[in-house]
Parts: structure tokens; sequence; C-alpha cells
């Protein structure tokens, strides 16, 4: 039920947008918070935060970005025993700006990732912590939808990290090449113009 909430409001907003510059350009730099859902150990939600820099513009169609991302999900087994695990390393995007996206307010991206991935279980029997340290290699496929000039909504899919979806807010920072106009009569809604 949550992820059928999750999709319509994501594309409620994405056909209801206007107008706008491309929501994420070079020497801008976002920070995502949100949860995280779907994955192969128990139906808990994961907690995250990740981060983007856009750096390298490619041609007509895109830009690269290099990020991190930091997750973190605990979870109950039985009689007492339960474990924790957290996911820390960086990734790199590329996100695809045609001119149809700009006209929604939208950032389609595409990434992969890589990190250490920290399993700790407590074992009620024998009061001891079992500890795994391990690599993680994760892939993704997102997109994010812009509220006004400083939030943004976004969803991403993919596998490899603790969760499969995630889910949350983007704040925007640094986007000094842009500032944000609301027009008249149209109190809901922010317009990004280029300086």
């Amino acid at each position: 039920m949550l992820k059928k909430i999750i999709v319509f409001v994501f594309f409620g907003l994405l056909f209801s947008s206007a107008q706008a510059q491309f929501i994420f350009d070079k020497g801008d730099i976002t920070v995502n918070t949100g949860l995280g859902f779907i994955s192969m150990d128990g139906n808990s939600p994961s907690i995250f935060m990740s981060g983007d820099l856009g750096l390298v513009p490619t041609g007509e169609v895109g830009l690269l970005s290099i990020g991190g991302l930091m997750e973190y999900k605990y979870s109950t087994i039985s009689n007492g025993n339960y474990y924790n695990q957290v996911t820390v390393g960086p990734r790199a995007a590329w996100h695809m700006q045609l001119p149809v996206f700009e006209k929604m307010h939208f950032d389609l991206y595409t990434g992969i990732g890589a990190g250490i991935h920290h399993y700790r279980e407590f074992n009620s029997t024998t009061s001891n912590f079992d500890r795994q340290l391990k690599p993680y290699f994760e892939y993704f496929l997102g997109g994010k939808i812009k509220l006004n000039s400083d939030l943004s909504l976004f969803a991403e899919g993919g596998g490899g990290g603790i969760s499969s979806i995630k889910a949350g807010f983007v704040y925007h920072f640094n986007a000094s090449n842009k500032k944000s106009v609301m027009f008249p009569g149209d109190k809901n809604r922010y317009y990004l113009i280029k300086k």
C-alpha cells in the first residue's frame, strides 16, 4: 500500500509540474534523506542520507555527479535476537538533461556505488555480537521532482544495497547560477531562472 502511495504522489507531481530550467546543474549540491523499503532481511524500513555534487557536463544531454551514501537498518529476529547493519560508500550518477525534463521540472538519473557493509547480530543465548564487514556494490535509477526553490521529492530503485527502493526529500544547496522566482497567480509553484 505504501509503495502505491509513493508512486502515485511521485507521478502526480511529475505531470503537474510546469516549465523550468534543469533542477540539477554543474556546481549544484543536493542532500537526500528518507526511508528505504523492500529488502531480503525483514520488513522494517531503513533510514539513509545521500548527497550529490554536479561536476562534469556530458555534452547537451547530461551531467555526471559524485557523492556518497550512508544507510542504516535495525531488525528483530526472535527470542531477543536482533541485528543492525550500516552501509557507507561513494556513488556516481549520470543525470539526463533533455528538453522534456526541463519543462517538467524533473531530474532523471542512474548510477552506481560501492563501499563497506557492516552487519552486527546480537545472539541472546551467548549475549555476544556476531559481526561481519564486507564490500558491497549497488546500482540505481531514480527521479526528482521540484517542489520549491530548495526542496524536491525523489524516489529510486535498484539493487546491491540494504533496500531496493528509496524515497524521501531532497534539499538543494549552492545553486549559484540560478535564482528562484514565483510568478503572480501561482502561489504553489516555483521556477528556476538562469542569472
